[in-house]
């Protein structure tokens, strides 16, 4: 088998990419001739993956692969036009070299994006019906999809990047990396730390977060907050933005904090909840989606009850 995976390549490290980058390794360690066509045309030159700099080198590439018997496998977010015309190009492509291709949506904002219009329902209506299969990373983007007529029996449900969790948890564990100069120096004089990992766009909820760590201070003076993913230099002194660092630098980093926190407003499958309950590191989590076992669970958008979640995680430092 031949596998073309489409998509975006870390970096930066959110993800979908840090799912396409996982998917990669797994496929060439089990001897699968796979590569990687980069959707994202600001993507600098690399060896990991296919670089495209305009629409028409991105159809010719996936023609190409499709007629020389590539299986393409779309992964995408699913909540704006672009993404749908992306899958839907991949889609074509499939059909065209006579092997339906595969579609992955990892949105949490999809059903919101499809409930928008009647042209959004028909562009996704149209992609699906071009694929073989198609994956959600939750089961609110099924019923989603459900709802444009698309068969059931077409759609699956599974988490996003189980196997590249795991792999990344154990291979942390191993090769824990201490942090060194402005990170080790703010890890040492915070405590208790929490980590996030988001930008600045409103539904990762990073400032509904930095307004929860304002409530617990005066309960605990020196907590501190991380955020991978962002570059604030307006910071907060308690606030330490990182900005997007490698994937296996971010697993580190993660598993220095007292508590995860996903404190976003919507969601698929987070793969961060999952390395952070992997590294046994307790996860305060937003109810926007279904999350795994052992995650608190605070009211989406309250930042009192998020407060109150994180305090009670945090209460064993309360006698510090």
């Amino acid at each position: 088998m031949k596998l073309l995976l489409v998509g975006p390549y870390p970096p930066p490290h959110g993800g979908v990419s840090v799912h396409i980058a996982g998917l990669k390794e797994r496929a060439v360690r089990e001897g699968m001739s796979c590569r990687v066509l980069n959707s994202d045309r600001s993507a600098p030159p690399s060896r990991n993956y296919i670089r495209v700099r305009s629409s028409p080198d991105f159809i010719i590439n996936l023609i190409r692969h499709a007629f020389d018997g590539w299986t393409i496998h779309v992964h995408t977010n699913g909540h704006n036009t672009r993404s749908w015309l992306v899958a839907l190009a991949c889609g074509i492509s499939g059909i065209a070299g006579r092997k339906p291709a595969h579609l992955t949506l990892h949105s949490g904002m999809t059903p919101d994006y499809l409930a928008g219009s009647i042209f959004r329902r028909w562009l996704a209506w149209t992609t699906c019906r071009f694929f073989g299969r198609i994956t959600c990373v939750s089961l609110h983007i099924r019923t989603a999809l459900e709802s444009l007529g698309l068969r059931p029996s077409a759609i699956e449900v599974a988490h996003a990047g189980a196997e590249s969790v795991e792999s990344s948890a154990r291979l942390a564990k191993r090769n824990l990396v201490e942090p060194i100069g402005e990170i080790a120096e703010w890890l040492h004089t915070h405590r208790p730390i929490l980590a996030a990992t988001g930008n600045a766009e409103p539904e990762y909820g990073i400032n509904l977060l930095l307004d929860a760590v304002g409530q617990l201070r005066p309960r605990f003076p020196n907590v501190g907050c991380v955020v991978m993913g962002m570059n604030n230099p307006h910071r907060p002194a308690n606030v330490l933005t990182v900005g997007d660092i490698p994937h296996l630098d971010c697993i580190g980093l993660m598993s220095k904090a007292d508590v995860f926190v996903r404190p976003t407003f919507a969601d698929g499958d987070s793969i961060s909840v999952r390395e952070a309950l992997a590294l046994n590191v307790p996860v305060v989590a937003s109810d926007c989606a279904r999350r795994p076992t052992g995650t608190v669970l605070f009211e989406t958008g309250n930042s009192e009850d998020l407060a109150t979640r994180l305090e009670c995680v945090l209460q064993q430092y309360s006698t510090e």
